[in-house]
């Protein structure tokens, strides 16, 4: 691996794995390090240390190791915005879960997938897997998977234009992460309330959520949110609504050096450039910043 200095903590990882002759451990030491580079934001190369993983594991036929790196390899390619790709690998890693009765893996595996459809706008589908898996994760008093499962019911549920249920999904997604710790994730489930209250023209709500998560995002940025873009966005559109055109002039721009910024992380400049091109709220960006410049050059709104 290019670019791993001497002292850098990856490079013992890499020792380790080209020093054992253990099948095993090399699988769990690339997918740790896979796992660092997806959390550092550097999804191309994890999804590539993930596929070397998988190889050893599968070949191995080691079904637990297989079950956790396919969902993690699936969550990737859903960030990159390559859905089908990722509801691929989380199907696989579904049946690996279930084929060892592996019941919490598979409960996670299958809030991911519910994600998938969510993102790939298949509604049905995305309830059923939600609600199933948020059943079993509540039996196991799993929190953080709560949490997720009603942020996910949130997005579906707004998605459908049915604002009051999301909301209610998106308040106790709110309290759930809360209490687990994740502020940034909290604020994820922020901003899909200040989207329920403006779809729902309760505009005084939805500025005043929108100052939140404004006031939260220029102090110090979007670290520790799984979908920072979408909350830019979700500002932005807000204070256009409202008339504040300058404001969200402000979060546009702040917004597109957030994406920028991410997207240097990613090593290969082409899946880059798929980051960048192929989720929605990222091409949504760059399409009201357009429009807030066609009105600033005398054009409509």
């Amino acid at each position: 691996f290019p670019g791993v200095a001497v002292g850098d903590p990856r490079k013992e990882a890499l020792e380790v794995i080209r020093d054992s002759d253990d099948p095993p451990t090399q699988a769990r030491v690339l997918a740790n390090l896979a796992a660092y580079y997806s959390e550092t934001g550097d999804i191309s190369r994890a999804i590539t240390i993930f596929h070397q993983a998988h190889e050893i594991a599968d070949h191995l036929d080691e079904r637990v190791g297989k079950a956790i790196i396919l969902g993690n390899l699936g969550y990737n390619y859903l960030m990159l915005g390559q859905y089908a790709e990722g509801q691929e690998m989380l199907e696989q890693a579904l049946q690996a879960a279930h084929s060892i009765d592996a019941r919490h893996h598979a409960a996670s595996i299958r809030l991911n997938l519910g994600l998938a459809r969510l993102l790939s706008h298949e509604t049905q589908p995305a309830i059923t897997l939600l609600e199933q898996s948020l059943e079993e994760l509540q039996q196991m008093g799993d929190r953080f998977g709560m949490a997720a499962g009603h942020f996910y019911l949130g997005l579906v549920m707004e998605q459908e234009g049915d604002c009051s249920t999301a909301e209610a999904h998106f308040h106790t997604a709110r309290d759930l992460y809360t209490q687990v710790g994740l502020p940034g994730f909290a604020r994820d489930a922020l901003a899909g309330l200040a989207r329920c209250n403006l779809a729902d023209q309760k505009t005084t709500e939805a500025i005043h959520i929108a100052n939140q998560v404004w006031e939260t995002l220029s102090a110090s940025g979007a670290a520790g949110m799984e979908f920072p873009i979408r909350a830019y966005l979700t500002c932005a559109q807000i204070y256009l609504a409202s008339g504040d055109r300058k404001t969200a002039r402000q979060i546009v721009v702040a917004g597109r050096a957030e994406l920028k910024e991410r997207a240097e992380r990613i090593s290969d400049p082409e899946w880059r450039t798929v980051y960048i091109s192929n989720v929605p709220e990222h091409r949504q960006l760059f399409e009201l910043e357009n429009l807030i410049a066609d009105h600033s050059a005398g054009g409509k709104i």
